[in-house]
């Protein structure tokens, strides 16, 4: 009789705990089936919490549910990831950044190597972003902080070196944006993406010394206008009309044969169109190196424009060219 008792009772706790497991299964699927519907709708913020409640229910449940919890575990990672976009493109770069990290982590504790290195990669893009945020608003100490926070995740983000460039350049700190510029040219070669930012890093570097030059020689300040024009020749070829202002600033700092070299450069590049400024520089840098027969030469060449009148008064009054 007690013997029977006994069989009946491990009978009932078997089919209990069978009833038990099906019914828990049940539970995850339908949480499951919860979690993929906000996953459909692109609701990832809202799929984040459920997905993990799946995985947690699943691994209680264990190997009846393991497929489930599989799934919801790839789907998790797979959310935070775009939770993290979407919030980046929303312009919430903290909340972003949150996400992302906890979703890195995440990803590294289910053994997720490719989704964790998708995160590695664009967490310092989100954080170049946070950056030019900052930029655009002129808020350069926090821009800059977040171009730094960029390069400790990733010491070759090129972005990154680029924003630093772009501060300083906008600051006036030629120096400091040349040692930038060249951190970014220097990983040109390590992929496309990476050589165009670094193009655009050259070209940022020259238009700005080009100008500062400019700037300086409408001040009278030759020799800096000078030594600004050849520095931004590190960064670019140089058109005639950049040569002319060079020959210019040479002129304007009485280094005259440097003045006709950059001249005659000018007139090697204009290929066509107006040469007649180009002359009447290349006239004063020969005339300031004492090559009058040169000087001549070139201001009877100016036919037209601004300077003809002075140009005929070299030849006639000065000069008394035949």
């Amino acid at each position: 009789m007690k013997m029977h008792k006994r069989l009946f009772t491990l009978v009932a706790v078997l089919f209990l705990a069978i009833g038990v497991s099906a019914q828990t299964v049940d539970q995850v699927g339908q949480k499951y089936n919860q979690a993929i519907e906000l996953v459909k709708a692109k609701k990832y913020g809202d799929a984040i919490p459920v997905l993990k409640e799946v995985v947690s229910m699943g691994e209680k449940v264990g190997d009846a549910a393991s497929d489930m919890t599989e799934k919801a575990k790839s789907a998790l990672v797979t959310s935070y990831l775009k939770q993290g976009v979407i919030l980046y493109k929303k312009k919430k770069f903290e909340n972003s950044l949150k996400v992302l990290e906890e979703g890195k982590g995440v990803a590294e504790k289910y053994g997720n190597t490719k989704m964790a290195k998708k995160f590695t990669a664009i967490i310092p893009q989100v954080l170049y972003g946070y950056g030019n945020y900052y930029l655009k608003q002129k808020k350069y100490d926090e821009a800059l902080a977040q171009f730094d926070n960029a390069l400790a995740k990733k010491p070759t983000c090129v972005k990154a070196f680029f924003g630093k460039e772009a501060v300083y350049k906008d600051k006036g700190d030629y120096a400091k944006m040349m040692e930038f510029a060249d951190k970014a040219i220097q990983l040109k070669s390590k992929g496309s993406k990476q050589a165009a930012i670094a193009s655009k890093a050259e070209k940022m570097a020259y238009l700005a010394l080009y100008k500062a030059g400019g700037e300086e020689l409408s001040k009278g300040n030759a020799t800096k206008a000078v030594n600004y024009y050849k520095q931004a020749l590190k960064y670019g070829k140089g058109d005639a009309d950049f040569y002319l202002n060079l020959a210019l600033a040479y002129n304007s700092a009485k280094q005259f044969n440097k003045g006709v070299e950059a001249a005659k450069k000018a007139l090697e590049l204009k290929k066509e169109g107006d040469k007649n400024p180009i002359y009447f520089v290349l006239a004063q840098a020969y005339q300031g190196a004492g090559d009058n027969a040169n000087a001549c030469k070139y201001y009877k060449m100016v036919k037209q424009g601004p300077n003809v009148d002075a140009a005929k008064y070299q030849v006639e009054q000065v000069l008394k060219c035949k």
